[in-house]
C-alpha cells in the first residue's frame, strides 16, 4: 500500500499490526519525502541567520564606538534565532505530517493502514518529536557557535551550562510542541489553516497579548504554549513561571489536543 504527506511514498505498512508498524510506516513516510528534508534545512538556515545578524550588530557597534553596545550572550541570540523564525520550518514539517495528508487524499489510505485514530495519532506523535527534538539540539548549538564567532573578541564567554540549558529547553519545547501542531492538523484538515493557528498559538498571540500591558490578557499569554516555550527556552527570567511550570503548560496543551484530535478523527473520519 501507499501513502504519503505528499502521495508520493511507497510506506511498507501491509501486513504490519499494532504501533510498531504504525511507527515503521510514518518514518518511512517521513524520510522518503523531499519536503521533510527541505524543511529541516530552512530551519537550519534561518536559525542561523538571527546569531549571524546579532553577532556582527555588537561587532560593529563596538567598532563604531557605540557608548552602550548591544550586548547579548551567544546563546541569547541562538534563542532568539529558534523563537522568531527557526522554529517556523519545523512546524511546517508537523503540520505536513499530517494535514499535508489531508491535502492529496492520502490520509485514506492511511487510515486504511492504521483505523485505530488513536494509534495513528500517537505514532505520528512520537516519529515528530524526536525528530524535532533533534533538529533544535543542532539548531541551539549551531546557532549559538555562529553568534560566538560573529561576535569577536566582543562575545561574552559562554558556560557548557548556558549551552545545557539552551540546548534542553529547545529540544524540550519542539518535542512536545511537534506533537500539538500534528494534533491541530488532525482537526483542521488543512495545511494552510494548520500553520495559521500555530503560528497564532506558539508566536502571535503570546507576543502581542503580554505586550498590551492588561492584567487578564496578559494571563491569558502565559497559558498559551508558545509563552511556555519561551520559558523552557529562555530558562524562566523573565517569566511568569518556571521551568517545571512551562513544561506542565506545554504537555497539558499538547495532551489535550491530541485526545480531542483523535475524539474528532472517530467522529468525523469513521
Amino acid at each position: 500500500m501507499k501513502a504519503s504527506m505528499e502521495g508520493t511514498a511507497t510506506v511498507p505498512t501491509a501486513g504490519r499490526a499494532g504501533l510498531v508498524g504504525a511507527l515503521a510506516a510514518e518514518w518511512t513516510k517521513l524520510w522518503t519525502v523531499r519536503t521533510s528534508w527541505a524543511c529541516l534545512a530552512t530551519a537550519l538556515v534561518l536559525s542561523a541567520l538571527y546569531p549571524v545578524i546579532a553577532g556582527v550588530t555588537v561587532r560593529t557597534q563596538h567598532a563604531a564606538g557605540v557608548e552602550d553596545p548591544l550586548l547579548m550572550p551567544a546563546t541569547a541570540a541562538a534563542a532568539s534565532g529558534i523563537l522568531v523564525v527557526g522554529q517556523l520550518a519545523l512546524l511546517a514539517l508537523a503540520t505536513l505530517v499530517i494535514a499535508g495528508e489531508y491535502g492529496t487524499g492520502s490520509i485514506r489510505t492511511t487510515l486504511q493502514c492504521v483505523p485505530a485514530r488513536a494509534r495513528l495519532l500517537l505514532a505520528k506523535a512520537l516519529v515528530v518529536a524526536p525528530v524535532l527534538a533533534v533538529a533544535g539540539v543542532v539548531m541551539a548549538s549551531f546557532g549559538t557557535a555562529l553568534a560566538w564567532l560573529a561576535m569577536g573578541e566582543q562575545a561574552p564567554a559562554v558556560t557548557v551550562s548556558e549551552l545545557v540549558r539552551l540546548v534542553a529547553g529547545v529540544a524540550g519545547y519542539l518535542a512536545l510542541a511537534g506533537p500539538l501542531v500534528v494534533a491541530l492538523g488532525a482537526v483542521l484538515r488543512s495545511v494552510a489553516g494548520t500553520l495559521t493557528a500555530a503560528l497564532v498559538l506558539m508566536l502571535l498571540a503570546p507576543m502581542l497579548l503580554d505586550q498590551s500591558g492588561i492584567a487578564v490578557l496578559t494571563t491569558i499569554a502565559a497559558a498559551l504554549p508558545g509563552s511556555a516555550g519561551q520559558v523552557l527556552i529562555t530558562g524562566g527570567d523573565p517569566g511568569p513561571y518556571g521551568v517545571a511550570g512551562a513544561l506542565a503548560v506545554l504537555a497539558a496543551w499538547t495532551v489535550a489536543a491530541q485526545l480531542i484530535a483523535g475524539a474528532v478523527m472517530r467522529a468525523r473520519d469513521g
